[in-house]
């Protein structure tokens, strides 16, 4: 286009005045890429009236001066394409500006045309974007950052969005599965379900699927144990874990993920069932020794009641003449000793049973007096102090009043064979009761040597005793559990006492 100098002068005081008005740094330039003239603002940016910029002799620019010299390659080389091809220009560089110091610019420029389309001139800003890309190189080096802490964590990390998509891996899942994110979604379509064909095992795919897809709708974190094939082709039992980040609203904006290998666990804990089952059939043998024993300590006094009226009965007829009365008075005591090694054979079967006979509303105080009067003789021949002390007006309790009978007599038996190697004139057993809360405590002491483990007595085949065969004290103990109950032991110094705590009628039934 062919201007005369005024017509020069005029556009670029008009073009002065669109630049000074333009935001940021205006500037313009003619169409063969010469510098017309700068914004006010660009001047003083680059502290300098009157600040302009002409191409010199050579070709280069004058503003090659103001910019390092590897952006002004890439600058000049993307003014002149943009000055040739007459089309937008745009381009990030660092500039130095009035004092020295260099800063980030973005620079763009538009052509601006008459109306017959023909280029008059090119107007032009750039804005100052220093503090920007300063935090976004910070922020960059804060992901590195980020980046080189989640590679060092012991674990296989991924990020998915709101979709279960995979978003990123870091170098241990990338090493561990032989590939990163970008080649796994290459190898298939976003769809959860392709996504987990490719490193999960087959039989795992539908329970994975299933239970992610939950977590995803409902975002709601997610746990799963799965086999997932190793960059080697092995199956190895991982564990994963998976929580949603949300926004303000509540609303999923990305999954992190964390997994680990538990291939060691899984195979501990399969040979762990096999150790269990091997002691279960242990243990199933154990119980039937156990039942055996048990039914042979609790059968053994009536048994043995029973053959002594036998002989007694035996003995009444063989004499001259025979002694009818009396010896149907011993085959009447043996039925009774018969009768009752039957009925503690029924109620050792409820006990391991778990249940006990009729129960029935008792005096704790009257069991006791018939116990009291049952081994007062007996007590007596053997220079033992039998004395009880007991609670007046206890609450009744509700239970099988042969198996309580029978807990405290074994408890009794306990004492006398604790008291065989205690001087005679210290020798005691004292029977109290008491009301504990809700409950009736019975405590059966004797003066004896005490207990070398007050808890352990309690365990099967475990017997102070150098015949005993130590179930006594489990049965006991059985007993008064199936009654809600419990029995428990303590050393006194000297001697011991065993607590058998009943729970009161009122627990049961209203008043």
């Amino acid at each position: 286009m062919n201007t005369t100098s005024e017509d020069r002068e005029a556009l670029r005081a008009q073009v002065q005045k669109v630049v000074d008005s333009t935001p940021g740094m205006g500037w313009s330039a003619w169409p063969d890429g010469d510098f017309m003239c700068f914004s006010i603002a660009m001047q003083h940016y680059m502290g300098q009236e009157g600040y302009t910029s002409r191409r010199e002799d050579d070709g280069e620019y004058s503003f090659k001066t103001n910019v390092l010299e590897e952006d002004y390659k890439v600058l000049a080389e993307a003014w002149r394409n943009a000055v040739a091809n007459e089309h937008d220009f745009e381009v990030t560089h660092l500039n130095k500006n009035g004092t020295g110091q260099f800063r980030w610019l973005r620079s763009f420029a538009r052509p601006q045309r008459d109306e017959k389309g023909t280029l008059i001139y090119w107007l032009g800003t750039s804005v100052d974007i220093h503090d920007s890309m300063v935090a976004l190189e910070s922020a960059r080096n804060r992901e590195n950052r980020l980046r080189e802490l989640i590679d060092a964590i012991p674990g296989l990390v991924w990020t998915a969005n709101n979709l279960g998509q995979p978003t990123y891996f870091n170098k241990r899942l990338e090493e561990w599965i032989g590939m990163n994110v970008h080649e796994l979604r290459s190898r298939c379509d976003d769809s959860l379900t392709d996504l987990l064909a490719v490193t999960h095992h087959p039989e795992d795919r539908d329970m994975i699927s299933l239970t992610m897809m939950e977590s995803l709708r409902t975002g709601t974190p997610w746990i799963s144990r799965f086999r997932q094939r190793r960059a080697d082709g092995a199956w190895l039992w991982m564990e994963a874990r998976m929580e949603a980040l949300k926004d303000e609203t509540g609303k999923v904006v990305q999954w992190y993920g964390l997994q680990s290998e538990i291939e060691g666990e899984v195979r501990a804990q399969e040979a762990l069932k096999v150790v269990d089952q091997k002691l279960a059939k242990a243990a199933q043998v154990a119980g039937m020794a156990e039942l055996s024993g048990s039914i042979a300590h609790e059968v053994s006094q009536p048994l043995a009641s029973a053959m002594a009226n036998g002989g007694a009965g035996a003995n009444w007829l063989a004499k001259e003449p025979p002694d009818i009365e009396r010896a149907k008075r011993s085959v009447d005591a043996l039925l009774q000793d018969l009768s009752a090694a039957s009925d503690v054979v029924e109620r050792v079967r409820m006990l391991f049973q778990q249940r006990v006979g009729p129960r029935h509303k008792e005096d704790i105080n009257n069991v006791v007096m018939l116990i009291h009067a049952y081994f007062g003789m007996e007590l007596s021949l053997k220079n033992i102090r039998l004395t009880t002390a007991l609670e007046p007006s206890l609450p009744f309790v509700y239970v099988d009043g042969v198996q309580i009978q029978q807990v405290l007599s074994n408890l009794i038996r306990n004492a006398i064979e604790a008291l065989v190697g205690v001087t005679s004139d210290q020798r005691s057993i004292t029977i109290s009761t008491k009301k504990l809360n809700d409950d009736v405590i019975i405590e059966v002491r004797d003066t004896g040597p005490g207990l070398p483990d007050t808890e352990n007595i309690f365990g099967s085949f475990v017997t102070t005793k150098p015949d005993g065969m130590g179930m006594g004290l489990t049965i006991c103990r059985t007993i008064a559990h199936i009654h809600d109950g419990k029995l428990w032991a303590q050393n006194n110094h000297p001697g011991a006492s065993f607590f058998l705590a009943l729970p009161s009628l009122n627990t049961y039934f209203s008043e």
